[in-house]
C-alpha cells in the first residue's frame, strides 16, 4: 500500500512540475506536455486502482477470520464524499455560494411537502371522535 502511495505522490509531484514549467511553449512543446500530463494521469489512475484492487483482497482475506473487517470496508464505501454542486435557482442562474445553495433546496423542499391538516391532534380526541369503518 506504501509503495503504491509513493508513486502516486512521485507522479503527483511530476504533474506538478510539469505544469509549473517555465520553459518557453511553442506548439511542440504543448504537445509534449500534454503528451507527459496524459502520461502521468494514466499512470495516476492505474495507481489508484491497483490500491483499490489490492485493499479489496485484504477484505476479502480477512472475513473469514473477522467479520467485522467487511462492516469496516462497507462502511468506509458506502456514502459519496463529496458535497452539493452548484445549483440553479428559479431564474436560471447558478449558485455555488453554501448560504444560497441551502435556501435553493429549502425552496424545493417547502414547495414539494404540504402544510399539515388543521384539527384536533390525536391526544385531544375521545372515543366518540374517533370513527372505525365496519363492514
Amino acid at each position: 500500500s506504501s509503495g503504491i502511495n509513493a508513486e502516486y505522490g512521485r507522479a503527483l509531484k511530476r504533474k506538478i512540475k510539469v505544469l509549473k514549467s517555465q520553459q518557453p511553449i511553442n506548439s511542440s512543446r504543448i504537445e509534449e506536455l500534454y503528451s507527459g500530463l496524459a502520461r502521468l494521469e494514466l499512470k495516476m489512475a492505474s495507481s489508484i486502482a491497483d490500491q483499490a484492487a489490492k485493499e479489496e483482497a485484504d477484505v476479502l482475506k480477512k472475513i473469514t477470520k473477522n467479520i467485522k473487517a467487511f462492516f469496516t470496508y462497507a462502511n468506509r464505501h458506502k456514502s459519496s464524499k463529496s458535497g452539493i454542486g452548484p445549483l440553479k435557482d428559479r431564474k436560471g442562474e447558478i449558485h455555488a455560494d453554501p448560504l444560497v445553495v441551502a435556501d435553493i433546496l429549502q425552496e424545493q423542499y417547502q414547495t414539494v411537502f404540504s402544510a399539515p391538516i388543521e384539527g384536533p391532534s390525536v391526544s385531544e380526541m375521545n372515543e366518540e371522535d374517533i370513527q372505525i369503518p365496519t363492514m
